[in-house]
């Protein structure tokens, strides 16, 4: 039974032809004795139920323009408009604002109520709401019907060709705002959600907005509006710290500000500070009252969930982010993907995560703080068992991409993954790539997480399927900081040939970055763990890595001699890609050592054996013609070089390897200026120069001064 005074009962006269009730609207009766309700004022009541407009609003010009745009009035049938998003995005405060604003559009009045959808207290039913919008419409509360289908007919004849703006705020569901809705035309109705409400947009024509997070200018003027502009400038670079801890979330950045300006002595770098330690984050962003407590607003929309959503939401938070596809979270749920799908769309309706690009799914921060808090709070087994799934996805899916971009890896043996681990599987180089370019940032973040839950086989594996996509597309630190815990983890595991090949491709790493003095350090350290273990290819793969750093320190005779130890046992190996491969190596030093008859017959030799491949070796092949272009070049065949140069530019672009594409366009520009085309030349070096610039590379000031030469 709905909270409402007891009805009143009219008297059963029969002559008497109305019963003053309370209102505006009374009951009367007809000739017939049927009874009809009647207007007693001489006009209509109109409602102004708006509440107070914060001082504190800021920004949403845009969300403001296209709510204007959006809530005009239709002659021809009633305007729903739905604004949803997060858990103290400002749904409420946008509302209101506009609202205010475009009061006198709405002469018949304003109605507003908080259904109460997600908070402390119970939601409103409809039939609460309605009895209250009756009686703020004029109707007596002992008239009002008791049944709440009889409620809503009152309610939409009540309503019948009036203008009055409807503001249904913090609605639970559709279901919740259905029978609200007015039924004629001239209404407008501005509908507040943490939940989409797709169907009302399906049904009743609704327009949808979801809202996003404030700007950072906005979120800083918002900062200024609570605390004061003189404090803000005082600290300006903490208050824009202090915005990028609470993710410009507006709840959360007036929860901090309410706490600095409550305290007139309190500086922003304090909570600042405070706010840098995320076990206490959210305890430090609660007022002490219900509503302004960042974790009890959470808890609403979590609360809310169906058990299995519920799951997936805690699920989310052992993730880092900043994104998951759909094939990582059915392995962190443990469920087929199409089971995942489903769970992540609630999850989407529901706000808690965001589907920002096609079958990619991200969490606000401060969403995945309160998620992980849920996550360790529950069953310790089941969260390293899900953890187990998502590491195996990665590690497993990188492997698979990383064989198709390059196929001549040595293999390793991966342990089977866990039951419920979804694994991608790419089907060509490009899919490949885009796999990794995709999840860079994860895999990232993965590596250490891996590394600190104890995970240490995978900490080591998954750095290990990354560096040929680091290494073409230039990630050069991102490659050293991952080898460098994978090799943590690898002595952490204490296999001497995995430690081995780490400190090798560490090598490789540090001589990409310049560091060439503990590159030799780490290469000196593989080969004595190769040789000890008698590994002839791990022999072969680090001599030619030696001879790769002694090229660029100019050691050329000491590179042809690893070069050669490399091709050696590479033929003792059986590897042809890795014969090839120091074939390539020999012709550069040769070259730059004056044995240019020498270098042809090697690259000649290099190129045939890449070409002779079952599986295409295209960065190979790619570096042996640049290397026979070289020596093309020294001995003055230009026009022969600078046709091989073109070839090898086809295959690095084909590979999309911008920084040795740089090198080849910098070597073709010379053999242009050496065949007298100044203008090639010059064009050549200008798309060097701006690879290099793009890549942050130094070499860019190398072709700078031959474009000024």
């Amino acid at each position: 039974m709905d909270d409402e005074p007891p009805r009143h009962r009219e008297g059963k006269t029969r002559n008497s032809t109305s019963a003053v009730v309370g209102g505006s609207i009374v009951q009367a009766r007809d000739i017939h004795g049927d009874i009809t309700l009647v207007d007693r004022s001489s006009s209509r009541v109109v409602p102004t139920q708006l509440p107070a407009h914060t001082s504190a609003f800021v920004g949403r010009t845009n969300e403001l323009d296209w709510l204007d745009e959006h809530t005009t009035v239709d002659q021809g049938a009633v305007t729903i408009t739905v604004l949803s998003g997060a858990a103290g995005i400002g749904k409420t405060a946008l509302a209101l604002s506009w609202a205010h604003r475009s009061k006198h559009r709405f002469p018949d009045g304003q109605l507003y109520i908080d259904l109460r959808g997600f908070g402390a207290q119970e939601p409103m039913t409809c039939s609460q709401a309605l009895h209250s919008f009756l009686t703020s419409l004029g109707v007596g509360p002992e008239i009002v019907p008791t049944d709440p289908d009889a409620r809503a007919g009152l309610y939409r004849s009540l309503m019948n060709e009036r203008h009055l703006l409807v503001v249904l705020d913090n609605a639970r569901d559709t279901e919740h705002v259905r029978p609200l809705l007015p039924g004629g035309p001239g209404c407008v109705v501005l509908v507040t959600s943490r939940n989409r409400l797709d169907s009302l947009g399906a049904r009743e024509g609704a327009h949808s907005h979801s809202l996003g997070l404030l700007t950072a200018d906005d979120s800083l003027a918002l900062l200024e509006r609570r605390v004061g502009r003189a404090r803000v400038a005082e600290e300006p670079e903490n208050a824009i710290e202090l915005v990028g801890r609470c993710a410009r979330l507006p709840l959360a950045l007036s929860i901090a500000a309410a706490r600095v300006a409550n305290h007139p002595g309190a500086r922003l770098a304090e909570l600042v500070e405070e706010l840098g330690d995320e076990n206490g984050f959210l305890d430090a962003l609660d007022l002490g009252e219900v509503d302004l407590d960042l974790r009890a607003v959470f808890s609403w929309s979590y609360r809310a969930l169906a058990s299995a959503d519920q799951a997936a939401f805690r699920l989310l938070g052992l993730h880092l982010g900043p994104d998951i596809s759909d094939l990582g979270a059915a392995s962190l749920f443990g469920v087929p993907v199409q089971e995942a799908r489903r769970r992540l769309g609630r999850l989407a309706a529901a706000h808690l995560v965001e589907e920002h690009v096609p079958r990619r799914f991200r969490m606000h921060d401060l969403l995945r703080l309160y998620a992980g808090e849920q996550a360790d709070a529950g069953d310790n087994a089941g969260r390293t068992s899900a953890l187990r799934r998502l590491f195996d996805h990665y590690v497993h899916s990188s492997w698979a991409a990383e064989r198709l971009v390059y196929a001549y890896r040595e293999v390793i043996e991966l342990p089977s993954p866990a039951p419920g681990t979804a694994v991608a599987a790419p089907t060509s180089y490009q899919a490949a790539v885009a796999w990794f370019t995709a999840e860079h940032t994860v895999l990232l973040a993965t590596v250490r997480q891996a590394r600190d839950e104890g995970f240490h086989a995978h900490a080591w594996l998954l750095p290990w399927s990354l560096v040929t996509y680091f290494e073409r597309h230039s990630h050069w630190m991102d490659n050293d900081q991952a080898l460098s815990v994978a090799l943590e983890s690898a002595i952490e595991k204490g296999d001497q040939q995995t430690i081995g090949r780490t400190f090798r491709y560490l090598g490789r790493a540090l001589t990409s970055l310049g560091r060439h003095q503990q590159a030799m350090m780490h290469y000196r350290r593989a080969l004595e763990i190769n040789e000890a273990l008698d590994d002839i290819e791990g022999m072969a793969r680090t001599h030619r890595g030696l001879s790769m750093l002694l090229q660029i320190t100019k050691s050329y005779e000491e590179a042809l001699a690893h070069a050669e130890i490399a091709r050696t046992q590479f033929q003792k190996a059986g590897n042809r890609n890795g014969e090839a491969r120091s074939l390539h190596t020999l012709v550069r030093c040769n070259a730059e050592l004056g044995r240019y008859e020498e270098a042809l017959t090697l690259g000649r030799e290099a190129i045939r054996l890449f070409r002779e491949l079952s599986i295409p070796d295209h960065q190979g092949e790619a570096s042996a013609v640049d290397s026979l272009a070289f020596a093309l070049h020294r001995l003055g065949y230009h026009r022969e070089a600078i046709t091989h140069y073109e070839q090898a530019l086809v295959l690095w672009r084909q590979l999309g390897n911008q920084f040795y594409e740089a090198g080849t366009l910098t070597r073709l520009g010379g053999a242009h200026r050496s065949a007298g085309n100044a203008e090639s030349a010059r064009g050549a070096w200008l798309l060097a120069a701006e690879i290099y610039e793009r890549l942050n590379h130094p070499d860019a000031n190398v072709v700078r001064a031959e474009l000024r030469a």
